[in-house]
């Protein structure tokens, strides 16, 4: 790979062959430069930090719970084994009829800031009793907001019903520019004629990046500035007169006026 700046965003997919010719390969996917990470909004859905439920469902509208499995392709556990997940009604009452009925139903985040960029990642479930395509009709949505909720694009458009947790996750500061007021929500819906559509969602996080000058691996560099100069003359002469761990440049564990032509020696090497 060649070399990258910092915060560039690029798109990488990995290949393997067997030794019989076949050839397996994996999905796009996208990753930062970056020489750190932190976690700027995380959401296990154990607490609700803001979220909001709206929509025109007549039943199974978004609650936050540990899954009950009433058995219509909704999950057992939840995506993170902290265990409570958002999920589409969750509930074993009527014969365990949880799923999303007569429209859609929203899962709408608060606010997030995404002003460093970074990684938005979720994990989301889409199911039905036996697990095939969704009607045409019906779809589990993801909608992302760079202006806190005034405008929407729409990320994802899932009509797989997989019964199964999956992971997935959107740059921020690429294609999604980074913002302050970054919102998400999730849509699932199920519209006339009528099918079975259970949907859920856990693991929330915005992983945004640091990204430090690359220093300079050279002993030479006695002040530790990350490049070599002048100044790091003065430095070596300050560490030889204390005895300090920069004076040895030549790697013997030890500071003696030897060292001194091995600092000539790097210093002209320069910074690789």
């Amino acid at each position: 790979m060649p070399p990258l700046d910092c915060f560039e965003v690029f798109s990488y997919r990995i290949e393997a062959a067997s030794t019989a010719g076949t050839v397996f390969t994996s999905s796009e996917q996208a990753a930062v430069v970056a020489t750190s990470e932190m976690m700027a909004f995380q959401d296990n859905a154990e607490t609700d930090p803001g979220w909001t439920v709206s929509g025109n469902a007549t039943d199974g509208q978004w609650n936050r719970g540990i899954p009950v499995n009433a058995g219509r392709g909704d999950p057992s556990a939840d995506a993170d084994g902290s265990g409570r997940a958002w999920l589409t009604d969750n509930s074993s009452a009527n014969g365990g009829n949880s799923d999303v009925d007569g429209g859609e139903t929203i899962l709408t985040s608060p606010v997030i800031d995404a002003s460093a960029g970074g990684t938005l990642r979720f994990s989301y479930w889409v199911g039905d009793i036996g697990g095939s395509e969704l009607g045409s009709e019906d779809y589990f949505r993801v909608q992302l907001s760079t202006n806190g909720g005034s405008t929407w694009q729409t990320i994802r458009d899932i009509n797989i019903a997989t019964n199964s947790w999956s992971n997935d996750s959107e740059i921020i500061g690429g294609a999604i520019p980074a913002t302050s007021q970054l919102r998400i929500r999730f849509i699932a819906a199920d519209n006339t004629p009528g099918d079975v559509v259970e949907c859920g969602i856990d693991a929330i996080s915005l992983v945004s990046y640091e990204c430090e000058p690359a220093g300079c691996d050279n002993p030479a560099d006695t002040n530790g500035d990350g490049q070599v100069s002048p100044a790091d003359f003065n430095a070596w002469i300050s560490a030889f007169n204390n005895n300090a761990p920069e004076c040895d440049q030549n790697g013997d564990g030890l500071c003696t006026p030897a060292d001194f032509n091995a600092w000539i020696g790097n210093f002209n090497q320069g910074c690789p």
